[in-house]
């Protein structure tokens, strides 16, 4: 795997990140606001989101391009 490889994937894993993060901050915090969380709460759960999103992500990203470069 060369440099231009590693961008190109570094290029889509933020880009997909880009245009989930949109949505699913919208959803938090909507979901925060209904149930009345403080701006604390909302916070954190916010960040465990977003944690557990970007791991799920990177996960099936880097397995995508693993097998791809195995062809």
């Amino acid at each position: 795997m060369d440099n231009k490889d590693v961008a190109y994937e570094s290029l889509i894993d933020v880009t997909v990140g880009l245009i989930v993060a949109v949505p699913i901050a919208y959803g938090v915090l909507k979901i925060t606001s209904i149930l009345g969380m403080t701006m604390l709460m909302t916070s954190i759960v916010q960040t465990l989101v977003f944690t557990v999103v970007a791991f799920t992500r990177k996960f099936f990203i880097r397995l995508y391009f693993k097998r791809r470069n195995l062809k």
